[in-house]
């Protein structure tokens, strides 16, 4: 995890090791706007409450 200032940052590795997902997966969530994330350069990096809101509302929605 990265911290820039008072916020946190995953790496696209660091969510993908974490979800069992191949990177090409999250990168396409994240040029898919479907997983909110910030690109600097050509990495993208993935806002911590960002990753958190997606996992929340995917739960919910399997467990309805």
């Amino acid at each position: 995890m990265i911290q820039i200032i008072d916020k946190s940052f995953y790496t696209v590795d660091e969510v993908a090791e974490s979800m069992k997902v191949t990177k090409e997966a999250v990168r396409g969530w994240c040029r898919d706007g479907k997983l909110k994330a910030t690109k600097f350069g050509k990495r993208f990096y993935i806002p911590a409450k960002s990753l958190k809101e997606v996992l929340e509302v995917n739960y919910q929605k399997e467990n309805i």
